[in-house]
């Protein structure tokens, strides 16, 4: 069920004004909270303020046994609910989704998706592009994504998204060959891709992408 009212004084982020401003969308099952906490050292070293929400619906079961260990007590999201029917449920993400865009304090550089955050973000990409809308962001960083949900916006996507997009992919990511499915969404002449040694995790300062992916950044202001 839906679960979250949130308005954008609940927006989980610290601005700074010389800074990107970049808007995350976590992975499944999770919150803004553990995202700030998950990307707290790449966010450091790469010099960017994230902000992120709540995803719109209530986890209808429990976290990965991961999250729910590093992150106990917590109330936990999802961006859609595979018990409703698919469009209506997704339907109602990017209803959520465009009110937090087009926020009259929005003002966004970028946005980043974590999992299943990265393939509803691209989502909402597409339905931007099929409605003739502009894009609410300059670029986007995937980071384990996967690919974007069942919907008929995606049965109907012939041309890839034309935007500088940064993909993030571990090595030992069992998710591996949805992120590399992810990437034929997308521009291949505007796709940086980045891998890493790691699993499906926000890559960690051990494998020395910081300083690749704030040279990505700089390189777009």
């Amino acid at each position: 069920m839906m679960g979250n009212d949130q308005s954008s004084s609940e927006i989980e982020g610290y601005i700074e004004k010389s800074r990107l401003k970049v808007f995350g969308l976590h992975g499944w099952r999770t919150n803004a909270k553990i995202l700030k906490m998950q990307t707290a050292a790449m966010v450091y070293h790469t010099k960017f303020d994230l902000l992120a929400v709540n995803a719109p619906f209530d986890a209808d079961g429990p976290p990965d046994q991961g999250i729910g260990t590093i992150y106990p007590n917590e109330n936990y999201y999802q961006w859609y609910n595979r018990k409703l029917g698919v469009n209506d449920g997704l339907e109602s993400t990017i209803d959520f989704l465009s009110n937090i865009f087009n926020g009259s304090d929005a003002n966004l550089d970028g946005s980043l998706g974590f999992s299943q955050g990265a393939g509803v973000l691209s989502l909402y990409l597409m339905h931007c592009k099929q409605r003739g809308l502009q894009f609410p962001v300059r670029f986007v960083i995937l980071i384990g994504g996967i690919e974007p949900p069942d919907h008929t916006i995606v049965s109907c996507h012939s041309e890839p998204l034309d935007i500088p997009s940064l993909h993030i992919i571990g090595r030992a990511d069992p998710l591996l060959s949805r992120s590399e499915r992810l990437l034929t969404f997308y521009n291949p002449d505007k796709a940086t891709i980045l891998y890493h040694s790691e699993g499906h995790n926000i890559p960690s300062i051990r494998t020395q992408l910081y300083p690749t992916i704030l040279m990505w950044l700089e390189s777009l202001q």
